[in-house]
């Protein structure tokens, strides 16, 4: 944008000037380029590019900014996870509170478009939800939707029937959750102690071992789950990923597949084996908060943080990315999970038309998008499979106050039951998650 002004500042001048004929309006002109070019996102009068600049060039990228403008919603979900982050650090200090809000105010003041943008729709809301399309037609779908206790603490005789290591933003809060949602402690360690080592990482388990990539600490690193410690290795990713990227396992757990850097309109992917990392494919569309899963065996990305990637769908072939049916809904935030049957179910997230969680379970078959389900409103999950079950672990709430914890029963293609539970007592920006077996390591603390 500053180039495009700088040159229509040109552009003028050289206009202006070719229909001068004394020095004098020569001069007009220069002086008119001059102030023309300072007053240009990045300028000398606008220095922190659109953030309070009323340049008209500004005014066009923040009409409904909230909703059409990619660095502004990355700017404005980078300073709120960051005050998240500061309050769940505070006492019960409303001064503190208060610390954490005017850092928070201050982040968001470098966003483009802050109290200069202009509404020409109506603002998304996050209550007063109307009946959608999407919620009619789950009327003729049977299935049965139960809500546990919500609240599960810790305890020493949980049922490992089923048992799957959850990592949180804090690795001492490591534990293991059981089919019926008991939880057992787990001791892990990392690098130097860090207690914070696998915040905003993505996770893959490539040849039955766990591997961590990227994180708000270390956008680049690639560390290995073994016996109870997080060991970093010495490749390293060849750009920044952290939550809201993709991680999946593909090719029988042979490989994984991460994709989306951290920065606008990210479309890179990379494959890694468990020791090399090599190049693949970029998608035709940003997929940031698009999420991974298999559909009919290939990699395939839905909905984009990003305008550009709205309800794009896309899967990975032999040849590269191409295109399938748009979602119905412009959604992102969510968790894709794939099925034997070749389907595709897309669980949680965030509806950007209607400003409200995605309760539906979203299906794709044969080329068609379905609601499956209706599931708890469930924002950044991470899920895994377990024999017949599917378990959806909340990751960042919608509301910072409810973070459940699901576990979906399926039956070939089709949805059983859905049941909450337990819940987190907090938000986790990307939950890793590693089904144990009866030969696995439980990490049960000393």
């Amino acid at each position: 944008m500053s180039d495009q002004c700088s040159k229509e500042c040109r552009e003028q001048y050289i206009s202006c000037f070719a229909n001068c004929e004394s020095s004098y309006c020569n001069s007009e002109c220069l002086e008119v380029y001059q102030d023309c070019d300072a007053s240009c996102p990045c300028a000398i009068n606008c220095p922190l590019g659109c953030a309070n600049c009323d340049h008209p060039l500004c005014e066009a990228q923040c009409e409904n900014a909230h909703e059409n403008n990619d660095e502004y919603r990355l700017c404005f979900y980078d300073a709120l996870f960051e005050h998240n982050l500061c309050l769940k650090e505070c006492p019960a200090s409303a001064a503190c509170h208060k610390l954490c809000f005017d850092i928070y105010s201050d982040n968001l003041a470098t966003c483009p478009c802050i109290e200069t943008e202009t509404i020409s729709t109506a603002a998304p809301t996050t209550t007063g939800k109307t009946t959608t399309e999407a919620e009619t037609a789950t009327t003729s779908t049977v299935f049965n939707s139960t809500t546990a206790a919500t609240t599960s603490p810790m305890s020493t005789g949980t049922n490992l029937d089923i048992a799957i290591m959850v990592f949180r933003d804090n690795i001492d809060d490591t534990y293991i959750l059981d089919k019926d949602g008991g939880k057992t402690p787990a001791s892990v360690t990392s690098p130097n102690n860090d207690n914070q080592y696998t915040r905003e990482s993505l996770f893959a388990v490539v040849k039955d071992e766990l591997f961590i990539f990227g994180g708000l600490w270390g956008r680049r690193k690639i560390a290995k789950f073994d016996r109870c410690a997080f060991v970093e290795l010495s490749i390293q990713l060849d750009f920044d990923i952290r939550w809201l990227g993709a991680a999946l396992a593909i090719e029988n757990q042979s490989k994984a597949l991460i994709c989306f850097e951290y920065r606008y309109n990210g479309k890179s992917c990379a494959l890694f084996d468990g020791t090399t990392i090599m190049s693949s494919f970029s998608t035709n569309y940003p997929h940031y908060a698009g999420s991974l899963g298999l559909y009919e065996g290939n990699p395939t990305t839905v909905g984009s943080l990003y305008s550009d990637g709205f309800r794009k769908v896309e899967t990975l072939t032999s040849s590269g990315w191409s295109l399938l049916p748009d979602h119905p809904q412009n959604i992102k935030e969510h968790n894709l999970i794939g099925l034997e049957t070749g389907a595709l179910l897309l669980i949680g997230g965030y509806n950007s038309e209607d400003g409200a969680l995605g309760k539906e379970i979203w299906k794709l078959e044969k080329g068609n998008w379905s609601v499956a389900g209706i599931t708890e409103g469930i924002k950044m999950p991470s899920s895994i499979k377990i024999e017949n079950y599917i378990f959806v672990v909340s990751g960042i709430g919608f509301n910072y106050e409810e973070y459940p914890i699901q576990r979906i029963e399926i039956e070939g293609n089709d949805i059983k039951d859905v049941k909450t539970i337990a819940e987190h007592p907090n938000d986790n920006s990307t939950p890793q998650l590693l089904h144990l077996d009866s030969s696995s390591d439980f990490c049960h603390p000393v």
